[in-house]
């Protein structure tokens, strides 16, 4: 299983979370009953897909084991199975916060954190 899982979310989010200690939910997430995550390997088309010219975003990086009992993997695009946790994303779960920057095309740099 992995280690860890990961959440795109906007700067704006990201504060409002560390007001409150957690994470404000996404229309989509509010939308489908869970929160939608990635594993690492599933970042980089999860930020083209759901994410394009889109600035001023963070990787959260939350360890499986402290989240285990509210993520489920579930099929979603192309078959691949997607962690979703259904519960609120604490904020005293995350490992770490990472800022997510773009090229000149607006396109994400992906190398910075794959």
């Amino acid at each position: 299983m992995t280690k860890y899982v990961y959440k795109i979310t906007s700067q704006r989010h990201w504060a409002e979370a560390e007001r409150t200690g957690i994470l404000p939910k996404s229309d989509l997430d509010q939308q489908d009953g869970y929160i939608h995550l990635s594993t690492k390997q599933q970042i980089a088309a999860t930020l083209e897909k759901h994410f394009a010219n889109q600035e001023n975003l963070v990787l959260l990086t939350i360890p499986y084991d402290k989240i285990a009992n509210a993520l489920k993997f579930e099929s979603a695009r192309d078959g691949q199975k997607f962690p979703h946790l259904y519960n609120d994303l604490f904020v005293k779960v995350i490992a770490e916060k990472r800022d997510l920057h773009v090229d000149a095309n607006g396109k994400h740099i992906v190398s910075e954190i794959i």
